[in-house]
């Protein structure tokens, strides 16, 4: 096993929103563990390895059994609390949570992935489902701690992992230490959802897109370049094509850096 469990579940019980951890060496999905039944609020499940983990998108998310935190939690809301926010309170805990260990210098792109200079680091993926008065959330968490090389071929974007955010760390590279300290940010998050703070100056701070060129798209066919404007408070992208401002939704446009910047 990849990670020392007990150190692991002694970290994570520091926090009062922590109730149960499952690891496994290997399985399918860590999302679909916790979505084949419904859990108690706080509960992870940490694999080793994925064989059908899965991204944004409908997207592969590769999972090779190297060290990479492939984890996911398990949290229920009311009905009436406003989740559309959610995935992005989610990449901007993970990187203030990262900041904290002196992984800087990382980037968001809406609405939910982690970058580093410009590649993917991190990926995050909520699925959720209702029963009655209550929505059960999940969320999925893919963190590159370590990537040997030869998985490149099976990637289809650029990457990086932790050891490039901060080689100093690459000899010392505690990971039971780093997902602990991720998946307890996180648990605390969920536990405080809706937060107070405002989404926009927490977003800009990150924001891989604000003030550059990009391209948004409703399909392969309707497309549009414009200027990356912020999130607003509900979570929407703005994007200004000189004479008119856009919010793109999430879930239904896709947003890239154009390609001359």
């Amino acid at each position: 096993m990849l990670f020392d469990e007990h150190r692991l579940t002694q970290d994570l019980q520091r926090n009062p929103c922590f109730q149960q951890l499952h690891y496994f060496a290997e399985t399918p999905s860590t999302n679909q563990f916790l979505l084949d039944q419904m859990h108690p609020n706080g509960t992870v499940c940490l694999a080793d390895t994925q064989t059908q983990g899965r991204g944004q998108h409908g997207r592969a998310w590769v999972s090779p059994s190297t060290g990479n935190l492939y984890a996911s939690m398990a949290w229920r809301f009311t009905t009436q609390t406003p989740l559309q926010t959610l995935p992005l309170w989610c990449a901007i805990t993970l990187v203030e949570a990262l900041g904290a260990l002196g992984f800087v210098g990382l980037q968001l792109k809406w609405p939910n992935d982690v970058l580093f200079n410009g590649q993917k680091l991190a990926g995050i993926l909520l699925e959720s489902m209702t029963r009655g008065a209550q929505t059960y959330v999940v969320v999925g968490l893919g963190l590159n701690l370590r990537l040997p090389a030869y998985v490149a071929s099976s990637i289809d974007q650029p990457y990086c992992d932790l050891t490039q955010v901060k080689p100093s760390a690459a000899g010392d590279f505690d990971v039971t230490r780093i997902s602990a300290h991720v998946l307890s940010a996180m648990l605390s998050m969920l536990s405080q959802f809706p937060t107070p703070r405002d989404l926009a100056e927490a977003w800009a701070q990150y924001d891989r897109f604000k003030h550059q060129t990009v391209l948004f798209e409703w399909s392969p066919q309707q497309r549009l370049q414009g200027t990356g404007l912020g999130v607003d408070e509900a979570g929407a992208y703005r994007v200004s094509d000189g004479t008119q401002t856009y919010s793109l939704c999430l879930g239904q446009h896709r947003l890239r850096l154009a390609k001359n910047t």
